[in-house]
């Protein structure tokens, strides 16, 4: 099953341990990656959640940070974008 994000920011210059994108969940389901899994149509190297808060203060459990195993593939992501993770 599809899980849905919404892309809220492409990093233009990336480093070796620098993220690509920055997400925010959509719908509030729980997934688990596999070695097959895609974000919008290409292999993810690794997803994690960063310590984000948001305007009270309180912890965002909705952002995730998104790095593609191909670099070069986040120029086809913009800002606003729903993409789908397929796990």
């Amino acid at each position: 099953m599809a899980v849905e994000f919404e892309i809220d920011r492409v990093f233009k210059k990336v480093s070796r341990n620098s993220p690509q994108l920055i997400a925010k969940l959509l719908n509030k389901e729980e997934f688990s990656l596999t070695e097959s899994s895609t974000f919008g149509g290409f292999e993810i190297k690794s997803i994690a959640m960063p310590r984000a808060l948001d305007d009270e203060g309180n912890p965002r459990f909705d952002i995730f940070i998104i790095n593609l195993k191909d670099k070069s593939k986040r120029e086809y992501f913009k800002p606003g974008q729903i993409v789908q993770l397929i796990p």
